[in-house]
């Protein structure tokens, strides 16, 4: 009898260091972590690759999400109420719609522009947001996300300055790569729908040409000039954003013999997406 008594012991007592292990070694451990939020997903890796895996960071755009019409979801505000800090990019159109709103939601919580300080290219009376989308001005985002990390966080400012210079010597690279593929081409020119490319054909000496205006469809007028233009110039790939239809860029290149591509300036894993989008400028979009 004893002995029985001895084995169930033995067999409870088991199962509750077991239940401990798995409770240190579960993901959901993270929720003591403190929190960062950022707008879009590419801020997300701006920030892992300062303060790495120190804090869990909370991204209010998820994947495939479009900047101008999204609305956030009540989880998500409630892991504001536990954020230190908020990046945002500074011009997109969700954080004009919600950024009042999400101050408010956390009085305490630090709200830093990433874009402060850098370059920005005005489109009449308002900012081309698109500042992720040039390597140079990550520089500048990532200094700054660096700073206000410092701040925050002072005891870790040799770790946030060592892993910024990884960064930026990444980026230095990129940049590199990046002119060396795609400047002094005779055939610069390529047509967007949405003019996501500014900051980037601005960087590497590229004509964008946007068919949408002032985000806005173009009209029949606007449509003619434009496969006029390409016909003109042998343009033949218009250039569409993942998470935006790609109907009427097709009816257009259907106009002008061409191609509709799909690039997505959203993605998480930056890097390695700016080195695709990069493939693509070098081999169907600037051949020459």
């Amino acid at each position: 009898m004893r002995k029985k008594i001895t084995i169930i012991l033995l067999i409870i007592f088991i199962i509750i260091m077991l239940l401990v292990f798995l409770k240190n070694k579960n993901p959901e451990k993270l929720r003591g972590k403190n929190i960062i939020t950022v707008s879009i997903l590419p801020e997300r890796y701006f920030v892992k690759r300062i303060v790495g895996e120190d804090y869990k960071i909370n991204v209010m755009l998820p994947p495939g999400a479009s900047p101008t019409s999204y609305d956030p979801t009540p989880r998500q505000l409630k892991e504001l109420n536990k954020s230190k800090i908020y990046f945002r990019i500074g011009y997109i159109p969700f954080e004009k719609n919600y950024m009042k709103k999400i101050a408010n939601l956390n009085s305490e919580m630090k709200i830093i522009d990433i874009s402060e300080g850098t370059d920005l290219i005005k489109k009449g009376k308002s900012i081309d947001p698109h500042i992720w989308l040039s390597p140079n001005m990550v520089k500048l985002e990532a200094e700054n996300i660096m700073k206000a990390m410092i701040k925050l966080n002072p005891k870790e400012t040799k770790k946030y300055q060592e892993n910024y210079l990884d960064f930026k010597k990444d980026l230095d690279i990129l940049d590199k790569k990046i002119k060396e593929k795609l400047e002094n081409k005779q055939n610069n020119k390529f047509l967007v729908y949405h003019p996501s490319w500014s900051y980037f054909a601005r960087d590497y000496k590229l004509n964008q040409i946007p068919i949408e205006v002032d985000g806005k469809n173009p009209t029949p007028k606007n449509v003619k000039k434009i496969i006029d233009l390409a016909k003109k110039e042998n343009i033949k790939i218009i250039v569409v954003q993942k998470q935006m239809s790609i109907q009427s860029a097709k009816t257009i290149a259907r106009e002008i013999n061409g191609e509709v591509i799909q690039l997505d300036p959203l993605s998480e894993n930056w890097y390695e997406n700016m080195e695709k989008i990069l493939t693509v400028f070098e081999e169907k979009i600037i051949k020459k």
